[in-house]
């Protein structure tokens, strides 16, 4: 018999684990070349809106704790404990709501 998704013996597996990784990462790649792009068009700007200030210095703190989680995530990929896996992903989930 085949396990569905929801099996708990399925949730949770090391191959599960890697995929999500897998898609974090790709998904902090895009969003930093976003906040690059962006951010290379605000340092370009000659004008710049003072109300955007404190906008852009949160964009910046972001892409800040973005590049060190990924840089701990790629040394890691793949490594550790199946908690300390669940652990690097869950502090991507509290950078995303720190910042948003």
């Amino acid at each position: 018999m085949a396990k569905s998704a929801s099996d708990p013996e399925k949730r949770g597996s090391a191959s599960d684990i890697s995929t999500i990784e897998e898609e974090t990462l790709n998904r902090v790649n895009k969003t930093m070349r976003s906040i690059e792009g962006f951010l290379a068009r605000w340092n370009a700007s000659k004008v710049k809106a003072g109300e955007m200030i404190p906008e852009v210095a949160k964009i910046k703190e972001f892409h800040k704790a973005l590049t060190e989680w990924q840089r701990k995530a790629l040394a890691n990929r793949g490594k550790g404990s199946r908690e300390d896996r669940m652990k690097r992903l869950e502090d991507f989930v509290l950078i995303c709501r720190s910042y948003s």
